[in-house]
């Protein structure tokens, strides 16, 4: 078993270099070797439809793609292909929770119908605008900052959970 660990991860690293010196067949055996059981990890996170696996695993690889072609993958490939799509997966989870759909709702902003409908529409690009730019930031500050601000945890709970 050692044996066929240690070759996959060499034969990881040796697709990894022909990636990053332009070999598109390379890339489509890491493809065919990893897809199905990053899906499968994705898809268990998740707990969803395939189809929102499938999304997050095609987002990871063409992630990791550009990663490898920059020649900015690590050796170990498998585990950092698991961790982006972990990391993507909750990414995705946390789009969903508060994402696009809730700042389309009138609800969602409050307003006491005294308010001009120009504030009203200022208010709602500037929390469109604080969402998009929270997706941008990486995990463990979108985390911490979440974790911060609306669940009220302490800065220890914070470096806890971190």
């Amino acid at each position: 078993m050692v044996s066929v660990l240690h070759r996959s991860r060499t034969d990881d690293s040796e697709l990894a270099r022909r990636i990053a010196a332009g070999d598109g067949a390379a890339f489509a055996t890491l493809d065919a070797r990893h897809r199905n059981a990053l899906t499968r990890y994705a898809s268990g996170l998740l707990r969803r439809s395939e189809h929102d696996a499938e999304d997050v695993v095609q987002d990871v690889l063409i992630r990791a793609h550009q990663a490898l072609r920059a020649g900015d993958g690590p050796e170990d490939l498998r585990p950092w292909l698991y961790r982006l799509t972990r990391n993507r997966a909750i990414d995705e989870v946390r789009r969903a929770r508060w994402g696009d759909e809730a700042l389309d709702n009138e609800a969602a902003i409050a307003s006491d119908g005294r308010e001009d409908p120009d504030t009203v529409l200022r208010r709602k690009e500037t929390v469109r605008r604080l969402v998009e730019d929270l997706a941008d930031l990486p995990v463990r500050q979108r985390t911490a900052l979440l974790a911060r601000e609306l669940d009220d945890h302490s800065p220890e709970q914070v470096a806890a959970l971190l």
